[in-house]
């Protein structure tokens, strides 16, 4: 008992370890902080996650161009692990209106550690890959080699020049991968609702970025679904059916707060 009761205090690892599989979706953190256990500059965030909520933001630019958040201890990992993140970076400038095109030096890395002090890069976002798009996309790599092992990642931005913008990161998961490909989701069309917030007994336009035929759905702050339509291109919506509260507008995996007001 004495011997197991020095292993324990002796090994930072299992005192600060995380179970794994590893989930952190940003619910009920303080904005303007990280969750317990996490280190960095990064700060969580109202309305940088997904369906604006919550979300952790690296705010860079020419002044601060260089930002990171470092979880806690995560594992023992599988030898099979995938590691699951949403992100977009979006211009500061009216955030979010305009999404960001990347510079040759705007990067986010994800990396690995095992003793909280050498870094490895495992996977990076770059101007080579990312997709300049105003929604959130998902992106989900494998990690092998590493089965057995505890471990820290290390998500790092850096600014490339030009104006600042937010790398937003969401639902970050690390567990057992069931699939040992390397995937990125295929990118799903985007939507903008305008105006945003709207005037009850007015008209709002749904936009999509293409020609294809989308249906969507308009749910109200309980979830419940009031109305689905399809449509290509555009959808205007007459507010005049809508009671002044908020919405919530969804075409397969993208969801907008719409907020209709007197």
């Amino acid at each position: 008992m004495k011997n197991f009761l020095f292993a324990l205090l002796a090994s930072p690892f299992v005192l600060f370890a995380q179970t794994y599989p590893f989930d952190e979706g940003f619910y009920g953190i303080a904005s303007g902080t990280l969750p317990v256990g996490w280190s960095g500059d990064m700060k969580v965030q109202a309305d940088h996650g997904l369906n604006d909520m919550k979300g952790m933001t690296a705010d860079i630019s020419g002044n601060d161009n260089v930002d990171s958040a470092i979880t806690p201890w995560i594992g023992p990992l599988d030898n099979n692990t995938e590691f699951y993140f949403w992100y977009r970076m979006i211009d500061q400038f009216i955030y979010p209106s305009t999404p960001r095109t990347l510079r040759t030096n705007d990067k986010l890395i994800i990396s690995y550690s095992t003793d909280s002090i050498n870094y490895f890069p495992l996977y990076t976002i770059d101007s080579t890959n990312h997709q300049t798009h105003f929604d959130f996309k998902k992106v989900t790599f494998a990690i092998t080699g590493l089965g057995g092992q505890i471990v820290k990642f290390k998500f790092f931005c850096t600014h490339g020049g030009g104006a600042g913008y937010f790398t937003d990161i969401d639902s970050i998961k690390v567990r057992l991968n069931t699939d040992t490909k390397i995937e990125d989701d295929k990118p799903l069309s985007a939507f903008r609702i305008y105006p945003n917030p709207a005037n009850s007994g007015g008209i709002v336009t749904l936009q999509f970025e293409d020609d294809a035929e989308h249906t969507f759905s308009i749910s109200d702050y309980t979830g419940r679904m009031i109305d689905e339509h399809a449509a290509r291109s555009f959808y205007a919506i007459n507010t005049k059916l809508l009671h002044p509260g908020v919405y919530f507008i969804t075409s397969g995996n993208r969801t907008r707060r719409l907020i209709v007001q007197h």
